[in-house]
């Protein structure tokens, strides 16, 4: 039988449109798209102290990958830091300098922070500029980072604010807003109201979003990949939808498109790690077959104007084995120094991806003497109370000693 796929994706574009018009009508939100509900946080293992990550992907009503942090703010030691004043700071004119959000957390963490997630946040000026060099910019709304004020309030706008007893609030500042008791604080614009998503248009991009709980201990950012066939985007809306969906009572909408970014710190490798494929370049692969974004696309990060980190003590390592080359017959010891672990702590040692026999529930590995079967890749597995993690691949080689003439 002749199917007249003109006839045929008539009637389905008929069916979608009548779909969206009936959730319209019945209240429903797109919170969920796929998922019903509020997001059950108790199946997350924790990634840190207070922070648990979800990764969601959907098909409907478009293919859109999503990511969200959940953080507890009443854990100890927890805090937000954004980025710091431009040397030469200007309000208005020179507030920051631009740098990717992965950069921006590499740079915290040598400087003695240790930051675990970042995000970006404030919109940003001037634009367009180059998206991958470190020019001055200036902030789009209110910026503060420990108390100093790297953007000052010039209309009123809205902010994700931290108070000095560490809870949070999604509130309008302008330039008459006290200041004294908000160490951190970003700005963008409302997307949820008291659990409400705020209209928007329909344009579809990557989004950034903050929000934070009804008691304001739990703050949760957001992003969703788009620009892609393979993760399309979402409306300002959606992003107030979502962020409801996984617990937020209000929020905000970051600065998106290219910007959008969240990073990870990987303890143990000492690695600041893309979590989500950001389009940095402004490239819209919609626009381009879907095999050619299939073939040749690579995420890339954009230079930023302000960017939002997560800081706590956790587990990690200070000092692991690297790449050796070891004398057959000499002696030898492998060992891993941490810091920021909580409760007992485990050790495992694994050679060529095969744990060690005979129970090396030590930070060090004796090799004495050595043979030629000690060569290989050796990794150490660290465990304390909340985490597991696992040191960098040092690649042993052992040199045959000669034999005397």
């Amino acid at each position: 039988m002749r199917i007249d796929l003109f006839v045929v994706r008539t009637m389905m574009s008929r069916v979608v449109r009548i779909s969206v018009l009936l959730a319209w009508l019945c209240g429903a939100t797109w919170s969920a798209w796929g998922q019903s509900g509020k997001y059950d946080w108790s199946s997350v293992k924790a990634e840190y102290p207070g922070i648990k990550l979800a990764e969601i992907r959907v098909e409907t009503p478009r293919p859109m990958d999503v990511f969200c942090l959940q953080v507890d703010l009443t854990t100890p030691g927890l805090r937000f830091r954004n980025s710091d004043r431009a040397s030469d700071w200007v309000a208005g004119q020179r507030e920051t300098i631009r740098e990717t959000t992965r950069d921006f957390l590499i740079r915290c963490r040598k400087a003695g922070l240790p930051m675990v997630f970042a995000i970006n946040a404030n919109f940003f000026a001037p634009w367009p500029a180059p998206w991958n060099a470190a020019t001055p910019s200036y902030l789009i709304g209110l910026a503060i980072t420990d108390g100093d004020v790297v953007s000052p309030a010039e209309s009123v706008t809205y902010s994700l604010v931290f108070y000095n007893d560490n809870k949070a609030a999604i509130l309008a500042t302008g330039p008459t807003t006290p200041l004294e008791n908000i160490h951190t604080a970003v700005s963008g614009y409302r997307c949820l109201d008291a659990g409400n998503p705020d209209a928007s248009s329909s344009d579809l991009a990557p989004r950034t979003g903050a929000g934070v709980s009804q008691d304001g201990r739990v703050v949760y950012l957001l992003v969703i990949d788009g620009r892609r066939h393979a993760s399309q985007g979402a409306t300002i809306q959606e992003v107030g939808a979502w962020l409801k969906h996984f617990g937020a009572w209000n929020g905000i909408n970051l600065d998106g498109g290219g910007s959008t970014t969240l990073v990870r710190w990987v303890p143990g490798r000492g690695q600041a790690q893309l979590v989500n494929r950001p389009v940095g370049t402004g490239q819209n692969w919609l626009k381009l077959p879907v095999g050619v974004e299939q073939l040749v696309f690579e995420p890339t990060e954009r230079y930023n104007g302000n960017n939002l980190g997560v800081v706590v003590p956790h587990l990690d390592v200070v000092s692991a084995p690297g790449d050796l080359t070891l004398e057959e017959n000499a002696c030898h010891t492998l060992e891993v120094r941490i810091t920021g672990a909580l409760g007992p702590v485990f050790y495992a040692w694994f050679k060529d991806g095969k744990p060690l026999p005979g129970g090396q529930d030590q930070p060090s590995l004796k090799l004495c003497p050595v043979t030629l079967e000690n060569a290989g890749v050796y990794e150490c597995e660290i465990k304390d109370s909340l985490m597991t993690i696992r040191t960098a691949p040092s690649r042993v080689t052992v040199t045959p000693k000669q034999s005397a003439p």
